[in-house]
């Protein structure tokens, strides 16, 4: 079937707009920067793709939200909480995390910041801040919601890559909060981990995760053995192949029912392709132009760009050294074997690529491509139109009802006749693929077909919903079916965290068989055994501070159910300016000699159950610490006499307060101010080097001013800030301590005005 088009292919793809064409226009294609993960969603349920594009630079940025118009065009979206939380952020991934009807985002942070949850309400986002998975400060590079416990909510598990390198698994609650999983290698192993793929490999009805490490570690491969346990595949070639792998996606290649497995791999090396052998096993991929070139591969996507039948693929580059790099696409040969496309927009449209995804966002019936771009942190993002070939296609929007609503594990097939031959395709609904990708719908192509013979969607609850004659060309939605005689209990509340007086709207969410649904609700807002209201959607205040659980009965004549939401509800007093209780030195001003040491301390009394912070300053310099005291030395290479200006401030949620000491650094008796003109700026060779995990780094200015001096990976990012404040003119150095990276080559860079300096560091453990 792909011997016609691949004719076609080659003849049209050298005047690329026949096949693909870059879109220009819209403010997706001129916004960009440090972009990272592209998710296809549509988050306002207008039945129209949106496009979600999150950024990473060290310095934070705000991510990108594009509303799709319905007429190939896009809106940006600036009002959303969403697009207005700045980070440096990596992969994303969208779900309905709490099955009320709307599509909420998690998105994976680096430089140990907090990840970022935002969850939608009746339309509208709201960043969450309590849970764990909001609040724990991680190296996270991407995040992907599964079902593990096919419980009807999705959880989420994130992979991380520096520091503390276990990846974490958050259980959801159903209520709106998580559980955080702190047993299993799977949250127990420290890898370099960069991507994560749920996927039920072995067919058995629940969703295993592969996870794609870098560094020369193996990748992982853990399988759901249900209840909770995972069991850590430690045979065959996909968990001993120690490469650079960033990024991971599956699909069924060769259409046979089982989901195959991609590998993108960095650092000028060729990709992994395992097939699975439908046993529980793989088989690698030896001979194929997607195994045998070498790249700077991040990204990747299966999908079927023509439409005939079978899963193509693309695969992004970047951070390639100081030169753009090119994408790869993949046009499978119908066989599960590819052929490398290497002309036309699509593959030689230079720059850097993180996150890929396929969606057809102008609902023409074949998949366009989105790409994040950031090759010098200022690159556009890029939007490629597939202008199609005429051949049938048809795309299933699954809905779980019992399931998770988002059906994400989902497993969709089709069954066609495509050049008079019987065809069997396979997708799952997945979190995410590929490192930074993600499109919860499932397309098919479908060549010649003039109906689709069957269509299957099995939810993850069990529950199968079977169509035959399906008419091709369209965009259907599947919705689960609810079993005769159920019942489950479920809530919302519209705000979890507020200070009194605090108004919650509360909602069921309820499921029932049609048949018989849910008539009688009895809420108790304090757990108290009193029943507080009895409708559907019942509203109450709370005038004490205090943390509430939350309980509803729900009935429908014939069945009960309860839902107890432990904790659910915190209230906090009202808000309340910090008060400093003491501080030391309690004098304004200390005089030291040149070496002295003094501590600066606040103690700090809050009223309104706000987290208090500080933020300690040195001559209007940000500090590093973020405690309640800081330890000052008067550095011996610095000039004396001088003064210098210690600050803290003190500050809550609403208020802050701020306290100031001047430390007066005197020469010893009879010695005036030292010259510093021969001085020359120059950044010395950190000493020892290579070093574990400490080293000496030395600098000198000739002039005081401001000074950044920061420590970047060989991809160029930044793992450390050590210093961006001003200095006075002398000689500075200290030590510094590079145990929370691994073994590896880094960058130390030195910027003092317009002097730049840059010296290799080797860390060796």
């Amino acid at each position: 079937m792909k011997q016609l088009f691949s004719l076609l292919f080659a003849a049209t793809l050298v005047v690329q707009a026949q096949y693909f064409t870059k879109v220009t226009v819209g403010p997706q294609s001129n916004d960009g920067g440090d972009s990272r993960s592209v998710n296809w969603v549509d988050y306002n349920n207008d039945g129209n793709l949106d496009l979600f594009i999150t950024n990473g630079p060290s310095a934070k940025a705000n991510n990108f939200l594009y509303k799709n118009n319905g007429d190939g065009t896009f809106t940006k979206i600036i009002d959303a909480s969403v697009v207005n939380d700045p980070g440096s952020y990596d992969g994303s991934t969208w779900a309905d995390f709490d099955n009320n009807g709307f599509l909420d985002v998690f998105t994976a942070s680096w430089y140990g910041q907090k990840n970022s949850f935002h969850r939608q309400l009746n339309g509208h986002f709201e960043k969450v801040t309590r849970s764990d998975i909001a609040n724990d400060q991680t190296y996270s590079e991407t995040g992907s919601w599964g079902d593990y416990d096919n419980d009807g909510y999705v959880d989420l598990y994130l992979a991380n890559s520096a520091v503390n390198k276990a990846n974490r698994l958050y259980k959801n609650n159903g209520d709106g909060t998580f559980t955080t999983i702190t047993t299993g290698s799977i949250v127990t192993d420290a890898k370099t981990s960069r991507s994560v793929d749920w996927f039920d490999y072995d067919n058995d009805g629940d969703l295993d995760i592969f996870v794609a490490n870098e560094g020369g570690e193996n990748n992982s491969l853990y399988r759901n053995d249900g209840g909770g346990i995972f069991t850590s595949i430690t045979t065959g070639a996909v968990v001993n192949d120690g490469g650079n792998s960033f990024g991971s996606s599956v699909g069924d290649i060769d259409n046979d029912g089982d989901l195959d497995i991609f590998v993108a791999n960095h650092e000028n090396t060729a990709a992994f392709l395992y097939k699975n052998n439908g046993d529980g096993t793989f088989a690698k991929v030896s001979a194929d132009p997607v195994v045998t070139q070498n790249g700077y591969s991040v990204g990747s996507a299966f999908g079927d760009l023509d439409n005939d039948g079978d899963l193509d693929l693309m695969v992004t580059n970047a951070f390639s050294g100081s030169v753009a790099a090119k994408n790869f696409l993949y046009l499978n040969n119908g066989n599960g074997t590819f052929e490398n496309v290497d002309t036309g927009i699509v593959a030689n449209d230079p720059g850097w690529s993180y996150g890929v995804a396929f969606g057809d966002y102008d609902r023409d019936g074949d998949l366009d491509i989105a790409t994040g771009n950031c090759f010098g942190a200022n690159q556009n993002n890029s939007l490629y139109r597939n202008e199609g070939n005429g051949n049938a296609w048809i795309t299933v929007k699954s809905v779980g009802t019992v399931s998770n609503r988002s059906a994400i594990g989902a497993k969709v097939r089709v069954k066609a006749t495509i050049n008079g031959i019987p065809v069997w395709q396979y997708r799952q609904v997945a979190g995410q693929s590929g490192y930074c990708g993600q499109n919860l719908e499932s397309h098919f192509g479908l060549g010649n077909a003039t109906a689709v013979d069957s269509l299957v969607v099995e939810f993850p609850s069990g529950q199968k919903t079977v169509m035959t004659t399906v008419s091709v060309k369209q965009v259907l939605t599947v919705t689960e079916t609810v079993p005769s005689g159920y019942l489950r209990g479920a809530l919302i509340a519209d705000s979890l965290d507020g200070r009194i007086p605090f108004t919650v709207q509360f909602s069921s969410l309820s499921i029932a068989d049609a048949s018989s649904p849910v008539n009688s609700w009895k809420w108790d807002f304090h757990n108290d055994g009193i029943v507080d209201a009895t409708t559907e959607h019942a509203q109450w205040t709370y005038t004490v501070p205090d943390t509430y659980s939350v309980r509803l009965i729900v009935s429908n004549g014939s069945a009960i159910d309860t839902v107890f939401a432990d904790g659910l509800i915190r209230v906090l007093r009202p808000a309340s300016k910090p008060v400093i209780t003491s501080f030391l030195p309690t004098v304004a001003d200390t005089t030291i000699p040149k070496n002295g040491k003094v501590t600066f301390a606040v103690f700090v009394l809050d009223t309104s159950d706000s987290p208090v912070r500080f933020v300690w300053t040195k001559n209007r310099a940000v500090q590093a610490s973020v405690i309640n005291s800081l330890s000052y030395v008067s550095a011996i290479f610095q000039p004396a006499p001088r003064t210098d200006t210690i600050s803290v401030e003190v500050f809550n949620d609403f208020y802050s307060i701020k306290n100031i000491w001047f430390v007066h650094v005197a020469n010893p008796a009879g010695i005036g101010s030292e010259d510093a003109s021969i001085l020359q700026y120059q950044l010395a060779q950190n000493f020892p080097n290579p070093f574990n995990p400490e080293t000496k780094i030395q600098f000198s200015i000739p002039v005081s001013g401001r000074v950044q001096l920061r420590i970047c990976d060989v991809l160029g990012r930044e793992v450390a800030l050590l210093l961006n404040e001003e200095r006075d003119a002398g000689i500075h150095s200290f030590m510094w301590d590079g145990s929370f990276l691994a073994s590896g080559i880094y960058f130390c860079t030195l910027h003092a005005g317009s002097f730049v300096d840059t010296k290799k560091l080797v860390l060796a453990k």
